[in-house]
């Protein structure tokens, strides 16, 4: 091992372009590996050369949808530990219901703020690194166990 930590990779798939482009960007500023691709099918592709540890998945993209991509997305690599974040408009209780069936860890609502943003990241490194492997466990170090997967709409939590 070189002594370098690895950047936490996360990608980005929403089939609005700037929206994508943007978040994208706003996460490489805040030192994440990022990446944006626009479709589901691109997203598992990129998904295996890639491998983020965290997925922001849109819900409504044409031809493949969110929740067809979630379900894809966690036959990739299975026994790589992996938070996916349901990160669309839809924030009824059926909505948030919907992403914790189809495999989705948490569900966030369109639009946030980039600090809240920021912090579920966090958040979400910090619970996936129970089982997850070493490089990511020394990138969270300092966080003990905080126990395995876990869901949470967060779509009533914007701040003002």
């Amino acid at each position: 091992m070189n002594g370098v930590q690895e950047a936490i990779r996360v990608l980005v798939v929403d089939d609005n372009v700037d929206a994508a482009n943007a978040l994208a960007a706003v996460l490489s500023s805040a030192d994440y590996e990022a990446r944006a691709v626009y479709d589901g099918v691109t997203a598992l592709e990129t998904a295996t050369t890639f491998r983020p540890h965290v997925v922001l998945l849109d819900i409504d993209m044409p031809q493949m949808n969110g929740y067809v991509t979630a379900s894809g997305l966690r036959h990739l690599e299975p026994e790589e530990p992996q938070v996916l974040i349901a990160y669309t408009a839809h924030s009824s209780p059926e909505s948030v219901a919907a992403t914790a069936r189809a495999g989705f860890d948490l569900h966030l609502s369109k639009p946030c703020e980039v600090r809240q943003l920021l912090q579920l990241l966090e958040q979400a490194v910090l619970n996936l690194v129970h089982g997850a492997p070493s490089d990511l466990r020394r990138r969270a170090r300092g966080a003990g166990d905080r126990g395995g997967r876990f869901r949470r709409d967060l779509s009533a939590t914007r701040s003002a």
